[in-house]
């Protein structure tokens, strides 16, 4: 007799239960039962802080599970995807965040309906494999990070909105209004691929995706299969012109105006005084920091 085609995999959802105000936890129980239903060995962990995320993802890796569904927003994300690097343990996602800008980036979302291609890609070795970017900061903390790492004044609105309620959505955008009124530009110096320049500038941003603050394709041609960390920044300009020129960030038209440089490279240093860098939303550290392009670093079940 034939065993059910997911009789033999291992999955791991990874819940926060916090996030989206209960939506991961609900979330995390319907993909259970879908996953059950088709014979997916599976279960739950319910970590209480970052620290545990990271170690049931790990541990899950050192089990054999075939994938970590991780259930919750971008923190979540990011600490689960620290384990998965470099492993043959592929990531999902039942998103639940503010943002959820890693799973738009990278289409790793999963949901009861998508189960069957899930075990699908998973038992025909089929899920997508993908790029990340690895930052070293100035204190040698490392990290790797799936959409986009940022510098400036991104990185202090970031730093804002972390601490600000959900407001429905809205606090990236609450926080770059409050921010704005004290911000001055900055003195950087940059190096990609061994080409060093020094520039005033509001903000340098690195990509390995195209998205963060909730949409904000900031980095609109990055592609997370090429091999590539993309470079926006942004010069000098006015505080009229930053506020007005916000808008075409979402839709990825910023990088028309003139104030706006856009580059590819593997390896990039960034230097500013008393600055911090934030990858994934998350506090890396502060500068200089050193990035670099890790080609096919992770494996991502592509359901969207």
């Amino acid at each position: 007799m034939n065993e059910p085609a997911g009789s033999s995999l291992r999955v791991v959802l990874v819940v926060n239960p916090t996030s989206g105000d209960g939506r991961a936890a609900r979330g995390a129980h319907a993909l259970l039962a879908a996953l059950l239903d088709a014979g997916v060995d599976s279960r739950v962990v319910v970590p209480s802080d970052r620290d545990g995320t990271r170690e049931a993802a790990a541990a899950a890796v050192s089990a054999g599970a075939h994938a970590v569904i991780a259930c919750g927003g971008d923190g979540t994300v990011h600490d689960v995807l620290q384990e998965l690097a470099g492993t043959s343990c592929a990531l999902g996602v039942v998103s639940a965040g503010s943002g959820d800008d890693i799973a738009g980036g990278l289409g790793c979302s999963v949901t009861p309906a998508s189960v069957p291609e899930m075990v699908r890609q998973l038992t025909s070795d089929g899920a997508r494999v993908v790029d990340l970017g690895r930052v070293i900061d100035r204190d040698g903390r490392s990290a790797v990070f799936a959409s986009v790492l940022c510098t400036g004044f991104d990185a202090r609105v970031n730093a804002r909105a972390n601490a600000l309620p959900r407001l429905a959505g809205q606090r990236y955008t609450v926080a770059m209004m409050t921010e704005l009124s004290r911000f001055r530009p900055l003195a950087y110096r940059i190096t990609l691929d061994g080409v060093t320049s020094e520039r005033e500038s509001m903000i340098v941003t690195i990509g390995n995706g195209d998205r963060y603050g909730g949409g904000m394709r900031i980095c609109p041609e990055a592609d997370v299969s090429d091999g590539l960390l993309d470079i926006t920044i942004l010069d000098r300009v006015s505080r009229p012109r930053l506020v007005t020129s916000f808008r075409l960030v979402y839709p990825g038209r910023h990088v028309e105006l003139p104030f706006v440089h856009t580059a590819r490279a593997r390896d990039i240093r960034i230097e500013c005084e008393a600055q911090v860098a934030y990858a994934d939303g998350e506090r890396v550290g502060p500068l200089p920091v050193q990035i670099t392009a890790l080609p096919k670093a992770l494996r991502v079940i592509s359901c969207d």
